[in-house]
């Protein structure tokens, strides 16, 4: 939330959307910093296939909080899901609770991945399962509508002929999915990402001053003020770049918000910059 937001600092989000909203709070100017896939941990090994497998990122199962797990399911577009799995004779795959998995193989057992949500920031699987190269479609919601060449759709209906289409004529299907595919790797990738749209941003002269500063801060307490940057979603995987991805991100976020949460550096940051704490990337 943005309640009792301070006016000092320059404020991102990671979907148009979300630069809308923090609009409404009165938000002058926030910067859009989107996310895509790490194309070295999602790799394009995919080969394209008569859809029958039909995959979504999310689950069904019940939470103790009924009222929560019901708008859960409203958002993802779960209902919608069943639905054209059902009209279309797909076999429903959702992608849940599978973080044991090394990365390349989350979306290597279904045909297609659809996203049926109302509202999302990427959606994070969309981007992933492109780069591997398997067939998305998605409503238009997020990053992922950007994303140029990719099929949107509104309704069952839509998503049906679609599909049904792809099934009849294969080789459509694969010159779709390959130039979705190039796109995501090329344009929407991590690297790519943060040399268009963060790199910039850390020129601003405002900026570069306060990252510098909590540089300064973190590097005083002998920690390195360097780490990878990617989008950090599976917990537990066998792949060596991906755990040591994870390790040097993990090690140096948590040391860094240690750093800046403490008393001493908290009141320095509230004096210089009108904040309590930051949370910061670096390349």
């Amino acid at each position: 939330t943005l309640e009792g937001r301070v006016d000092g600092p320059r404020y991102a989000g990671v979907s148009q959307e979300t630069c809308d909203e923090m609009k409404k709070y009165g938000v002058s100017d926030p910067v859009w910093i989107p996310f895509g896939a790490d194309t070295d941990v999602f790799p394009w090994t995919h080969k394209v296939k008569l859809i029958r497998r039909l995959g979504i990122i999310g689950g069904k199962e019940r939470t103790n909080n009924w009222a929560a797990h019901e708008e859960y399911l409203k958002n993802k577009g779960l209902p919608m899901f069943a639905e054209i799995c059902e009209r279309g004779n797909f076999e429903p795959v959702y992608i849940h609770g599978m973080n044991h998995l090394p990365p390349k193989e989350l979306y290597s057992d279904i045909d297609a991945l659809i996203c049926c949500s109302e509202l999302e920031a990427g959606p994070l699987g969309i981007f992933e399962a492109a780069s591997c190269g398997v067939p998305v479609l998605t409503t238009r919601v997020g990053n992922a509508q950007y994303i140029k060449g990719i099929t949107l759709f509104s309704t069952v209906d839509e998503a049906l002929e679609q599909l049904n289409e792809w099934n009849e004529n294969h080789d459509a299907l694969v010159e779709y999915t390959k130039k979705v595919t190039q796109e995501v790797r090329v344009n929407w990738s991590m690297r790519t990402l943060l040399k268009k749209h963060l790199e910039p941003l850390l020129e601003d002269d405002t900026i570069k001053t306060h990252v510098e500063e909590i540089k300064k801060i973190v590097a005083s307490s002998g920690e390195p003020c360097e780490g990878n940057v990617f989008w950090l979603h599976h917990q537990d995987v066998t792949t060596p770049l991906f755990e040591q991805k994870r390790r040097n991100l993990t090690k140096y976020s948590k040391n860094a918000a240690s750093i800046m949460r403490s008393e001493e550096h908290t009141s320095e940051l509230q004096s210089r910059f009108g904040i309590s704490y930051a949370v910061f990337c670096l390349k």
